[in-house]
């Protein structure tokens, strides 16, 4: 069991288990417990028959745990299990089979289960909201992660791997941060942690005019502590949120040499929501290559 605060880097931790044992050459899938209702999250799990509910597959579906199968399974937020799925959850964990929703046959597995957490759940096993042998069951090998806060020595680290990724995306070099933007990054107290770092870098390689990151590139909080604060790229005090995600649109654009397959993949997004959002902008490639707005 894995615990620590969101964007602490727990999914990290449990593929660097997998690829680093005994099961790395087979699968590792994961999971957020949290983004699927209770009946969907069920048939995503331990999958369905034909006929189980409307809407299923002509001939039903395999679920995570069999497609995981002499591999691993990582369920983030494993805490937001509804009780009902806690229950299946353990029978897994201690008899190696289940049904898929709708079947009435034992399907018998071999997965090693990580489980992580951003919640206190000895507490709430204490409180009755998880169920204290499952949580003893996923306890076996506890693992706390700290806050980036809590380590950051590792922030220069962390840093120049997300450059050096970032200058491959982008096709350019980034050398790094200034002394001033090194000082702003070392100071702030990361409540979003390596997910937050992570998004702070990427911001600046995009907006960035040169080869060195400066602070004035840096999305932190203390950052707008002076009205006055402008960004040379992005004059975003008087523009709304479609106008700053045009402007963005419009400089990943052009830093991919309107390279849609890197552009989305820089944002976020698929290449059908970026061509979407490029014909509600009116951002279009010119004869030359450049960049024209048809609105």
């Amino acid at each position: 069991l894995i615990q620590g605060e969101s964007g602490t880097g727990k999914e990290l931790i449990a593929r660097a288990i997998h690829f680093d044992g005994p099961r790395r050459a087979r699968p590792f899938l994961a999971i957020n417990c949290a983004t699927l209702t209770e009946n969907l999250l069920e048939a995503e799990l331990f999958g369905y028959e034909k006929g189980a509910f409307t809407g299923a597959l002509a001939n039903g579906k395999k679920g995570l745990f069999e497609a995981a199968d002499g591999g691993t399974l990582f369920l983030d937020e494993v805490g937001e299990l509804a009780p009902s799925l806690q229950a299946r959850l353990l029978r897994v964990l201690q008899e190696n089979t289940f049904k898929r929703v709708g079947g009435v046959e034992d399907i018998r597995v071999d997965v090693r289960v990580i489980a992580a957490t951003n919640r206190d759940l000895r507490k709430e096993v204490d409180e009755g909201g998880f169920r204290a042998d499952l949580f003893y069951r996923l306890a076996v090998v506890p693992i706390q992660v700290p806050t980036l806060r809590e380590r950051k020595s590792d922030i220069p680290l962390l840093v120049e791997h997300f450059l050096s990724r970032f200058s491959t995306e982008l096709g350019r070099e980034i050398r790094g941060f200034s002394s001033e933007a090194q000082q702003r990054l070392a100071s702030y107290s990361w409540p979003g942690n390596i997910r937050e770092l992570r998004n702070v870098c990427e911001y600046a390689a995009i907006v960035c005019d040169s080869d060195v990151i400066e602070a004035r590139h840096l999305t932190l909080p203390d950052d707008t502590s002076s009205e006055e604060k402008k960004f040379d790229n992005l004059q975003l005090q008087d523009m709304s949120i479609k106008s700053m995600e045009s402007e963005l649109i419009r400089m990943v654009l052009g830093e991919t040499r309107f390279n849609i397959t890197r552009a989305a993949g820089i944002l976020g997004i698929n290449r059908s929501t970026l061509y979407n959002k490029m014909k509600d902008y009116g951002l279009q490639r010119d004869q030359r290559g450049g960049m024209r707005r048809t609105v």
